[in-house]
């Protein structure tokens, strides 16, 4: 691991906590090279490599991972940058999904009526699940004066028995999580450019660690983050389904 870490840092493809110890640890390390022409790295007799080795194992296992992705969040971006809301769009659409732990995700998205963007995410939050997080999911009063049809609430089952929540029309999920073959309907509409980032999703995902969650790569148990579920069910709502033919109700 310390032989293939080594070129990872010399490549400054990864940057180090400003950790006494773990300092300490990798510049005692020492290289030694057998009869047989094959280097091995270890630290010195007496001494000690727990942490340099922990780190050595996390990096080297993540650069090993190199399925490429289907989505990247620099596919969501106009050429590098977020794009601009329009001044009137077609349908809000709040976005929730919960896993079995109690954490959940939402995500804000506006269907648009013009261009070749037709889903703009506007916002999304990621953690436990509190009624702040509930209240604020249909909460598109600084956009309201540009939306023609209304909010439509995406929300798991018994969360709108009535076909309601929080006074909007509401859908509920049977099943809260999407297969992993929703990814590849999802990929599609990106690419082609359909779906956008806004400047506030932008910026989170470029501060927030749960921003790394709008990268997608197959076979990463998706159903599992609620983050990435809320997004493609965002997706597949908005774009799979034509909204102004759907009936309130439940979808599979």
């Amino acid at each position: 691991m310390y032989c293939d870490l080594l070129p990872l840092l010399n490549a400054k493809r990864v940057e180090l906590l400003d950790n006494p110890r773990l300092a300490a640890q990798l510049v005692g390390l020492e290289r030694r090279t057998a009869r047989s022409g094959r280097d091995t790295v270890d630290h010195t007799p007496g001494g000690h490599d727990d942490l340099a080795n922990v780190v050595a194992g996390v990096l080297v296992g993540l650069d090993l991972d190199r399925r490429p992705a289907l989505v990247k969040q620099s596919d969501m971006l106009d050429a590098g940058r977020p794009v601009k809301i329009p001044d009137v769009v077609s349908t809000f659409v709040a976005t929730l999904c919960v896993d079995k732990a109690g954490m959940c995700a939402s995500v804000r998205a506006a269907k648009t009526l013009y261009g070749p963007c037709s889903l703009i995410i506007l916002d999304f939050e990621a953690g436990p699940l509190r009624h702040e997080v509930l209240n604020a999911l249909t909460d598109f009063a600084q956009f309201a004066t540009r939306c023609r049809c209304g909010t439509l609430a995406v929300v798991p089952e018994g969360f709108a028995a009535d076909g309601s929540f929080n006074g909007c029309r509401a859908i509920e999920i049977v099943d809260g999580r999407l297969p992993e073959l929703q990814l590849l309907a999802a990929a599609r509409w990106i690419h082609g450019g359909a779906v956008k980032l806004g400047s506030l999703a932008q910026e989170k995902a470029r501060l927030l660690p749960f921003g790394a969650a709008l990268d997608f790569r197959a076979g990463e148990n998706i159903e599992d983050d609620p983050l990435r579920c809320a997004i493609l069910t965002a997706i597949a709502i908005s774009l799979e389904v034509d909204n102004s033919a759907l009936k309130v109700g439940k979808v599979a």
